[in-house]
C-alpha cells in the first residue's frame, strides 16, 4: 500500500496526431518537450561536407578506376581530411587528428605526383 505522502502523476489522455491520426505519447502535465533542432550547426555542416567529399571520391574511384589518375579526386580527399582534422582540433581528439593529418599528407603527395 502506498504511503499518503507518495506523489501521483496524472497523465493527460492521449491526443490524436493532426498529421497521421495515431495517438500521441502521453505526457505529464507541464512537461516540456525537446526544442526543435536545426539542420546542422557550422561544425556539423563541415563534417557532412567532409564525409560527402570522402565518400564521393571513393565512389568515383570504385566506379571508374581511371579517375584515380586525376588530382581533383585526391584534392577532394585532401579537403575532407583537412575538415575532419580541424574538427578533431575543436574536439581535442588526438587520435582523430593524427589519422586525418597522416591521410592528408598522403593525399597531398597523391595530388603532387598527379600534377
Amino acid at each position: 500500500m502506498a504511503s499518503p505522502s507518495a506523489q501521483t502523476i496524472h497523465l493527460a489522455p492521449p491526443e490524436p496526431c493532426p498529421n497521421c491520426g495515431r495517438e500521441r505519447i502521453p505526457r505529464a502535465a507541464g512537461e516540456k518537450t525537446a526544442p526543435w533542432r536545426t539542420f546542422a550547426s557550422p561544425p556539423q555542416l563541415a563534417i557532412y561536407i567532409a564525409n560527402l567529399l570522402l565518400i564521393g571520391g571513393a565512389i568515383a574511384i570504385s566506379i571508374q578506376p581511371e579517375s584515380a589518375s586525376s588530382p581533383l579526386i585526391f584534392g577532394g580527399f585532401l579537403a575532407g581530411h583537412i575538415c575532419l582534422g580541424l574538427y578533431a582540433i575543436l574536439l581535442r581528439e588526438r587520435g582523430l587528428l593524427f589519422l586525418n593529418a597522416a591521410l592528408a599528407a598522403l593525399d597531398l603527395y597523391a595530388v603532387v605526383i598527379r600534377l
